[in-house]
């Protein structure tokens, strides 16, 4: 079906769906003596429930298949998890449940151990459907009566009084999207109510944004460990209470890339007769995780140029007829977060030197550089350079990865004021720094949001995807003198991005890389 030139998806769909995989999984039980699950994980188990809930065909899975036995548990619900090299060959099924970084590799490992036989293959059918299948009808029939009115509603963008944002991404993608929600205001007028959603941790900043009526706070973290179902209710009993009284008339998911689940159906129990979004199609790992959340939006925009995610939002107003006036970045603090910044500079006697902020920890354990590397690397500068202080900057969590670094340079003209400081007050020391150094962190965009020059060191190889998350292409620091530090090449066992939960592909990186890009970045500043 179409309207206003974009493809929809109707729950017929999705039903058929539903019935073609459990008639190819009943065909291969009944094809094979043992059915196995290659897969231990998150779509690995909702398979097995996929199983359960369709006449407990999970009673004829024999095991789950892994290629290491020392990182799993010995039992799934009750099921075996055996080495993929214990498994006799003879007669088995296997339905393989892996994520996008492991699919490949997987699949051709089992073609040369297992004598190529995958008999199903969940991937094609993609991470949002294992994960969340318990939607696909049961749910979406419950929940028919809030997508009932989605045609109705007039998406010209002059007309709208009352807009919901919806953000629950971190910090950085926040700072991102603040051109997006400047430039709506400027179109809708200032008598029209913009609301957001957002986590607490980016809930400081959008509270002094002036383009932004009420900031209602989500907290992500009680989510955490929760069924789709779960998430599903307590997303209603969220909009119930915070949102549906409003009677917004439109939603906005600015996410391009993969929306969770908790953030699409606040937006679809906020009762707005229109929800855009971009489609779960703009690409293939997000065609896989989002799989079917095309059907949630009433306008998914396709969008599949390589561009950066500011410029991205806003394509947003221009695919809704609006204007885009500037395209800069912004952000707010209170005066006594000056205040804060301006004595921590006096008391350190900061005025005389040129103070680079050093950000060295980051929640991706992929995107980290070795704290040892940081070390050496401030110890060159001093060493090239007479009037320089470092001021290592980052949340609690950063706080032992900055000592050691404090520890092994040990020199006058360090700080590690890590966890020390809210992010509000490290907002206003960044904005009197000459220079970031550091991981691709929500702090890197708040520099960038001052006017700071940047030294990002990035774990995205220059051969690597640049539609991927961590791509400079779409996340490097927007409006300002940006140096990109990153490996030319990814490690094996990566590809399109460093698909790791530890440091990886960046240790390629080099101190005296960084150094060359430093020296440049102290140069041109």
């Amino acid at each position: 079906m179409k309207r206003n030139g974009y493809i929809r998806y109707e729950l017929e769909d999705y039903v058929k769906l539903e019935e073609m995989i459990v008639e190819k999984i009943k065909k291969l039980i009944w094809s094979y003596d043992f059915i196995y699950i290659y897969g231990a994980g998150f779509i690995g188990k909702n398979v097995l429930v996929f199983l359960r809930r369709h006449g407990g065909l999970d009673k004829y899975v024999s095991g789950f298949l892994v290629s290491d036995k020392k990182n799993n548990p010995k039992k799934i619900c009750n099921i075996d998890v055996l080495d993929i090299t214990d498994v006799n060959r003879n007669n088995a099924g296997i339905i393989l449940a892996l994520g996008v970084e492991h699919h490949k590799f997987i699949l051709q490992k089992l073609k040369d151990i297992h004598d190529g036989i995958v008999s199903f293959d969940a991937y094609e059918y993609g991470h949002m459907y294992w994960c969340n299948h318990q939607l696909l009808p049961q749910c979406i029939d419950k929940y028919k009566n809030f997508f009932a009115q989605r045609s109705y509603m007039d998406d010209a963008i002059h007309k709208w009084k009352n807009i919901l944002i919806v953000c629950m991404d971190r910090i950085g993608d926040v700072i991102i999207n603040i051109p997006f929600i400047r430039e709506l205001r400027y179109n809708v007028g200032a008598k029209t109510r913009i609301d957001i959603v957002a986590q607490p941790s980016s809930a400081q900043f959008m509270k002094l944004c002036p383009y932004i009526n009420n900031v209602i706070v989500c907290d992500k973290k009680e989510y955490a460990g929760v069924d789709t179902e779960d998430s599903i209710i307590r997303s209603k009993c969220f909009a119930d209470k915070y949102l549906r009284s409003i009677k917004y008339e439109v939603v906005f998911l600015t996410g391009w890339h993969n929306i969770d689940i908790e953030g699409l159906f606040l937006a679809v129990f906020s009762n707005a007769g229109l929800r855009i979004g971009f489609s779960e199609h703009n690409m293939l790992h997000k065609e896989f995780c989002n799989r079917g959340y095309d059907y949630f939006l009433s306008m998914p925009i396709k969008s599949k140029t390589i561009m950066h995610d500011v410029e991205r939002a806003l394509s947003i107003i221009t695919t809704l007829g609006g204007n885009v006036k500037s395209k800069k970045l912004e952000i707010w603090t209170r005066d006594e977060d000056k205040k804060f910044a301006n004595q921590f500079f006096e008391e350190n006697h900061l005025e005389k030197y040129s103070v680079i902020a050093v950000v060295a920890h980051a929640l991706d354990g992929a995107r980290m550089w070795d704290w040892k590397k940081y070390a050496e690397l401030i110890r060159r500068l001093n060493e090239k350079y007479d009037n320089l202080f470092f001021v290592l900057l980052g949340g609690t969590e950063a706080r032992s990865v900055c000592d050691k670094i404090t520890d092994m340079v040990n020199c006058n003209n360090l700080l590690n004021i890590c966890g020390a400081t809210s992010l509000c007050e490290v907002t206003e020391i960044l904005r009197r720094c000459r220079l970031y150094i550091g991981a691709d962190t929500g702090l890197k965009h708040i520099a960038a949001a001052v006017g700071l020059s940047t030294v990002e060191i990035i774990c995205h190889a220059q051969e690597g995807d640049p539609l991927e998350y961590s791509s400079p292409d779409r996340y490097r620091a927007w409006g300002n003198k940006s140096f990109v530090v990153r490996p030319k090449k990814a490690l094996p066992g990566c590809g399109a991005t460093c698909y790791k939960r530890r440091a990886h592909c960046i240790n390629q990186i080099s101190v005296s890389d960084v150094l060359a890009a430093v020296d440049e970045g102290l140069i041109k500043n």
